[in-house]
């Protein structure tokens, strides 16, 4: 990509096209090795593709999508709120371009989608109420326009929780609260239906603290004891996800015993299982599991999206490790 952006020369109609790629591929790296440098070099790129390329062109929304990201990308990593403003205000105007074109954009759910979770990062971190409004705004929009069925759905529902919590904080409304959750709860819905590798317990568990044996889920009608789990045989079991309480906590007596409800499915056969330290309020655990499920969609490996869930929920909240410290992963 880097010799087709150096083949295009100044002027030429491709080479926006061959910068924005250029700019998503850097992303890409920057989330595998951590080199700040792809940031920078994504942002630079990002932005001259968008300087580029004409008011009216077809493919402008799309590139100012990609300098959205890059420069959302690089505050997430650096925290400088210049870069979240900068995400806001190009986010915003991919919403709006290309609306006079004759074909509506099929990616605007997108950008709405992305534009509602830059707006409730800002919130979270400077408590403007219109922010937040906006946020809520934006993603009922792009929940009403991503279609049940798209491969997106569950990232779109996901943003829109997270925005439906951070209001739930404004207005106190229980019913803001409830749809915060049933958002989430489509949302991990949305991208379950789509790997049957995969299996989510949401349910209170029980620790035994005493006897890490005696651990348990406690589903609907019976208990499914760490041992009833151990026994089972999942030959192509890719994830477990356990949103309850405890379910990697071993007790305080065997403290060098790795026996828990979360290293019982690993015997089962789940190459990964995400498990809890300690208890979890409900509305936490609908938000990190809403999160968590977002990094899948976006295609993160499981290790990779609960640690950007981490680390997002810790620049939040970082004076109180009980909000972000909870989840563990245990896998490759």
């Amino acid at each position: 990509m880097e010799r087709a952006v150096a083949g295009s020369p100044l002027g030429s109609t491709d080479r926006p096209r061959c910068l924005s790629g250029l700019s998503n591929l850097l992303r890409r790296r920057f989330e595998h090795t951590g080199a700040a440098e792809d940031l920078d070099r994504a942002v630079v790129h990002a932005d001259e593709a968008v300087r580029g390329t004409p008011p009216q062109h077809v493919h402008r929304a799309a590139y100012l999508a990609h300098l959205a990201n890059a420069l959302h990308g690089r505050f997430e990593y650096a925290g400088a709120t210049g870069d979240l403003d900068q995400a806001i205000t190009f986010a915003r105007e991919a919403t709006r371009a290309g609306r006079g074109l004759p074909e509506a954009d099929p990616d605007r759910g997108r950008y709405l989608t992305n534009l509602c979770g830059f707006l409730n990062d800002r919130y979270t971190r400077h408590g403007q109420v219109t922010d937040v409004e906006e946020a809520v705004v934006a993603g009922r929009a792009a929940v009403a326009t991503v279609p049940a069925a798209h491969p997106e759905r569950g990232t779109t529902l996901s943003n829109l929780s997270n925005a439906m919590i951070s209001w739930f904080g404004e207005t106190g409304d229980v019913d803001d609260l409830g749809r915060a959750v049933e958002l989430a709860t489509g949302a991990v819905a949305a991208v379950d239906a789509a790997h049957p590798e995969r299996a989510r317990f949401a349910c209170h568990a029980v620790t035994g603290a005493d006897d890490p044996s005696d651990g348990r889920l406690e589903l609907h009608a019976e208990s499914l004891m760490i041992r009833e789990l151990a026994a089972l045989t999942v030959p192509r079991g890719h994830l477990a996800y356990l949103s309850a309480c405890g379910t990697a906590f071993g007790g305080t007596v065997l403290l060098d015993e790795s026996v828990h409800i979360a290293s019982g499915l690993q015997l089962a056969g789940f190459a990964h299982v995400i498990g809890t330290l300690w208890r979890v309020a409900d509305a936490d655990a609908a938000e990190i599991t809403a999160m968590f499920y977002e990094g899948l969609a976006a295609g993160a490996g499981p290790a990779q999206a609960m640690h950007h869930v981490t680390r997002g929920m810790r620049r939040r909240y970082g004076s109180n490790p009980g909000m972000w410290a909870a989840y563990a992963h245990f896998g490759p």
